[in-house]
This record gives structure tokens, sequence and C-alpha cells, in this order.
């Protein structure tokens, strides 16, 4: 009797055992699907980052042309009338080069077209020039630009 009372206990202590092995495996089961889908969106989203060209973990490569002095000078325009918020608008740097509103849309376009990473947003009715930040970082420590010491004199002393 002693016996088949051990061998009781025992073969309930399996039964514990083997469901609670069962247990665990429906949850892994469960988690390994759930991890799958995960993947599955992180993988839309690198692919919706690329080709917005937003890829994270790589640092931006920057290649513009070579500016000519006028170039120069707008860029470093737009760099140092650059408020709090990182923008400037038209009209600051119209008046800060004293030029028409028009050659800013003109100089804006060009430098946009010889790859320098510039973008703009209309807020209450008023357009507003951006700088890349990485680019602009990149600039400072680099002058990746050339920006020549005229250059950043003229626009300074205006």
């Amino acid at each position: 009797m002693k016996i088949k009372g051990e061998f009781s206990d025992h073969l309930e202590a399996i039964n514990q055992n083997t469901n609670e092995i069962q247990s665990n495996y429906e949850f892994l089961c469960e988690l390994s699907n759930k991890m799958d889908k995960l993947a599955e969106r992180i993988d839309e989203i690198s692919m919706v980052m690329r080709q917005s060209n937003l890829i994270i973990g790589e640092k931006p490569t920057f290649a513009p042309q070579k500016l000519t002095q006028n170039e120069q000078e707008f860029f470093m325009a737009i760099y140092t009338t650059q408020d709090e918020k990182g923008r400037t608008s038209y009209e600051e740097l119209a008046q800060k080069l004293t030029i028409p509103v028009t050659l800013v849309q003109a100089y804006l376009t060009t430098l946009i077209s010889k790859g320098i990473p510039l973008s703009k947003r209309y807020i209450n009715n008023q357009v507003f020039v951006y700088i890349d930040s990485d680019f602009k970082s990149l600039q400072a420590k680099e002058n990746i630009l050339g920006i020549s010491e005229m250059a950043v004199e003229k626009v300074i002393t205006h």
C-alpha cells in the first residue's frame, strides 16, 4: 500500500510538472508569435524610413556642390539668423542681405539643387527656412561647404 501511495504521489507530481511545462510551452509559443509580428512591423517601419531617407543609426552623408561667393553669403545669412527654433523667415533673410524676397526664393532653390539640406515650412502664412541639424553640426565642425572668411565677415557686418 505504501508503495502504491508513493507511486500515486509521484504520478501526481509528474502530471503537475507536465501541466506546468505545457503551460510554459504555450506561453513561449504566444510570445514567439508576438515577437515575429513585432519583427515584421519593425521591418516595415525600416523600409518606410529607408524610402524616406530617414535611416536611424546611420550618419547622413552630404555631398553638396561648390557654392559661389554669393551663395556662400546667402547660406551664412541663413546659418546666422536662425532663431531658437532653428528657423529664419524669407523676410529676415531679405532684410539681412538687403535683397528682394524673390531673390531669397531663387537662392534657396539654387542651394537645395546643389545638395544643401534646407527645408521650408509655412507657419501662420509665413515661410520659414531650416537647415538640417546634422548638416549644420557638420558644417560647424568641418566647413564642408568651404565657406570663405570673406563671406562670413560680409554677413556678420550686415
